[in-house]
């Protein structure tokens, strides 16, 4: 009976699969990859706009790196010249990379590890290091910032156009949130929908890339919860495809702060009250719809690929000027 068990499991695993790969080719047959409509929120400064490119590192010191910072490159790329190049990466959980401004060069550092600290080492050498898992309340340095975040995977943005079709030619039902318990707050968050039967929760084993952001796409609520660090990949799928995200507010912030009931709705941290704030939301199409939009709004003007790399260059320049005048 194992064995049959098993199977069938595995068969149903590969015909998800499957699908996965024929909306894949559908998506991209139809629709070209996303870009902002909206114009660069950061531009550099008018002394350091000339000849800029990038020196972007050949190797990464952990071959998992590229899934956190391959769209930093590709916005980069769109938005100056990149180069790849033997860039030493002497700090494991970090990236580094160096921005060409005519005749000087300013090393920059991301940090993209899933925890709120910094290596004092890193941070006391490096003219600007970007922090993906900002804390609030910062760090005392101002050579470090906030690193914004990035999509669970860079083909988000040859599906995303689609993507925002369907959310916009199809009311969302239910609530999305499929999890791997492995934090507190999600074992307890997963418990409390599983026994509610005021709304359908969508729950259940991972899915391919697809499916998933198909499913994000056709729901009404985006639950995003904190894992090993605050934030994760969820948090930027789902305000790229632009659905009502309900949180935690955790203890990091993004590079632009988001707004309660403007592009989010926060639960308490314990999630004691994630239940009664989705059957809310549910019952509220009109705000739903709003923050949902605000969502999209957020993504276009400060976390798509092209003005996050803006607001990485810019920020770069600017750290690099002060450098200079000391």
């Amino acid at each position: 009976m194992g064995f049959v068990k098993r199977n069938v499991r595995k068969r149903g695993l590969n015909a998800a699969w499957w699908r996965s790969l024929a909306r894949d080719a559908a998506w991209r047959a139809r629709y070209p990859p996303f870009e902002s409509p909206v114009a660069a929120t950061w531009v550099l400064p008018h002394n350091s706009s000339a000849d800029v490119r990038v020196r972007w590192p050949e190797k990464y010191r952990w071959d998992p790196t590229r899934m956190w910072v391959e769209t930093i490159r590709q916005g980069l790329a769109m938005k100056v010249p990149v180069s790849i190049e033997d860039v030493p990466q002497r700090h494991h959980g970090h990236v580094i990379f160096e921005v060409v401004f005519g005749d000087r060069t300013v090393e920059a550092v991301i940090d993209w590890r899933d925890t709120h600290d910094i290596e004092e080492e890193v941070a006391g050498v490096s003219p600007v290091l970007f922090k993906m898992q900002y804390r609030k309340d910062g760090y005392g340095r101002e050579n470090v910032v906030p690193g914004g975040f990035t999509p669970g995977n860079p083909k988000l943005y040859r599906y995303l156009s689609a993507l925002r079709r369907r959310r916009d030619t199809a009311p969302g039902e239910g609530v999305y949130g499929r999890f791997t318990p492995n934090s507190e707050v999600r074992a307890k968050a997963i418990n409390a929908l599983h026994r509610q039967s005021r709304f359908r929760y969508a729950s259940g084993r991972l899915q391919p890339y697809t499916t998933y952001l198909n499913e994000v796409a056709g729901a009404a609520i985006g639950i995003d919860l904190p894992g090993r660090g605050d934030f994760c990949f969820r948090l930027v799928d789902y305000l790229a495809i632009g659905v009502c995200i309900v949180r935690p507010k955790g203890e990091t912030r993004l590079h632009v702060p988001l707004v309660p009931e403007e592009n989010v709705v926060y639960c308490r941290d314990d999630v004691s009250d994630l239940v009664d704030v989705c059957a809310e939301l549910l019952a509220d199409e009109p705000r739903r719809a709003r923050i949902a939009n605000g969502a999209g709004e957020y993504f276009d003007k400060y976390l798509a690929r092209e003005q996050l790399a803006s607001y990485y260059l810019a920020t770069t320049a600017e750290h690099g000027a002060r450098i200079l005048t000391r």
